[in-house]
Parts: C-alpha cells; structure tokens; sequence
C-alpha cells in the first residue's frame, strides 16, 4: 500500500478474497489491520468497496475491545475509507479529523489522517458541476498533480506508480472530464480550485 500498489496489497492482505473472515487478526492490531483492508480498497478505485462498512464496524468493535486510543483511531480511518467510498467526502474528513486528534499531530499516523482529512475536505469542496465528482480517487489525485503542471513521470513518482498507470489514469480523466489535452486539464483544474 505505501509503495503505490492498492491492488497488491489487497492481494496480500485477502489472497482469496474472503481471508478477512476465517482468521481474526491479534487483537491489539486489528483495528489497523481493518483500517488497513479500507485504505487499500479505497485507493483501488473501488476494488472491495462492498465489504468497506463491514471491515469499518469491524475495526470499530476491535478498538472498543482492547481500548487503546491509537486504535481507535485507526477505527475512525477506516470509518473515513467506508464514507469515501459511499463517496460522501464530507463526512470522511470529519472522521479523518477526529482520528487526527486522536493520534496527534506527531505521530506518523496523526501526520497520514491530516493528509486524508485535507485531501477529503477539497474534495467535499469541489462543486458536482466542474465534473470532478465523476472521477475516482486515484483519477483525482493525477488530475491535481497534472493540474500543478508536473509531468507524467513526476506524477508517476509521487503516487509511486508506473507512468503508463499515470497515462492510463489521463485517458479515463479526459474522458470523465470532456478534454483533449493536458493543457485544457490544467486549465479545468484551475478553475475548479
């Protein structure tokens, strides 16, 4: 997951798909380890969406068991990934947000849910009109970096993905967003602000 790869990691952590439900995870850390399942799901623009709501209420049970904080924080995140992926960004930031106070400022993870809380925030912001509503999570960040007038091998390098995934990404955002070129994406990006 932290590498760029969603779908490997949800290979990983679900070889078979339903994994999650034969073994339970050790307690201390399963709420991270549901967090976990979320945030890859999420950034597989879609992949195992369906199970968000359970892996989310699952995370939040393991987090009341042991009560520790961090965990309830990693609880919060995953309730954040299921509201991401209901697409109701809003929402998401606000639980991002409260995992953010859990964690503190910091620590890694209170440092990676202020990330998701801001990155969820602007796009609660964006207007449905502007057509960025259409795109997936992954589409949004290339548009953003593309948008900032990085290169396809920049924005390869900071999703740390291959740039003909980054290419792949444009072809379906020109497309959701009615554009031909890289030009007319910046210029769409900077209206929609």
């Amino acid at each position: 997951l932290a590498s760029g790869d969603p779908g490997a990691a949800l290979a990983l952590l679900l070889p078979e798909r339903e994994a999650w439900r034969v073994a339970e995870p050790v307690a201390v850390f399963a709420a991270r380890n549901y967090e976990l399942l979320g945030a890859a799901a999420v950034q597989a623009d879609g992949a195992g969406t369906a199970c968000l709501d359970a892996w989310a209420e699952r995370a939040t049970e393991a987090a009341s068991a042991v009560g520790l904080i961090e965990q309830s924080g990693h609880a919060l995140l995953a309730r954040g990934h299921a509201l991401m992926g209901r697409e109701l960004p809003a929402e998401a930031a606000a639980c991002y947000e409260e995992a953010r106070v859990l964690f503190g400022d910091a620590s890694p993870a209170g440092a990676r849910a202020r990330e998701l809380a801001r990155s969820a925030g602007r796009m609660a912001e964006r207007s449905e009109d502007d057509g960025l509503g259409e795109l997936t999570l992954r589409e949004r960040e290339v548009a953003e970096l593309a948008g900032e007038g990085l290169k396809t091998k920049d924005i390869a390098g900071r999703l740390r993905v291959s740039p003909r995934t980054v290419d792949v990404h444009l072809t379906h955002i020109y497309s959701k967003l009615g554009v031909n070129s890289r030009a007319a994406l910046v210029r769409l990006m900077a209206l929609a602000g």
